[in-house]
């Protein structure tokens, strides 16, 4: 048996590295790529201001209720998204996210949504979870 005639795998790879090529040159020149990556360039951006106040309530809420429940920790309190959240806010408009933009928690400015909640132990301890100085959430003895 003989083998049967094809083409090459090289060929074959540069033919579709080629198409692939001409399809990138002909997007960009026609402008569809640019919808295609649109919504990459709001990413950089930032969310909108009542966006993330809207987000930060909602987590307030979730832990606000955990804690009528009883069912709060310090744990819980630290790794709520209430806690560990940040939010990207473009706050002088200009498109480009600088450093002081980029990792806003909920309590800080412009934010703005403070959240305060206190657990009771076992023991009866009273320990009250809060922002302090608008840089810091923590869990104290109260």
């Amino acid at each position: 048996m003989g083998r049967g005639q094809g083409l090459p795998l090289n060929t074959i790879v540069l033919a579709a590295l080629a198409v692939l090529v001409l399809l990138l040159v002909v997007g960009f020149t026609t402008g569809s790529l640019s919808k295609l990556f649109k919504g990459l360039g709001s990413q950089t951006s930032g969310i909108d201001l009542e966006t993330a106040r809207t987000t930060c309530n909602r987590y307030c809420t979730e832990l606000k209720n955990m804690e009528a429940a009883g069912t709060l920790t310090t744990d819980i309190v630290r790794n709520s998204r209430y806690v560990t959240s940040v939010f990207p806010i473009d706050l002088n408009n200009d498109g480009k996210l600088s450093q002081e933009e980029k990792n806003l928690h909920c309590w800080q400015k412009p934010i703005n949504v403070p959240c305060s909640v206190t657990i009771r132990s076992a023991t009866g301890q009273v320990i009250v979870c809060q922002p302090y100085n608008d840089r810091v959430f923590e869990c104290r003895q109260g």
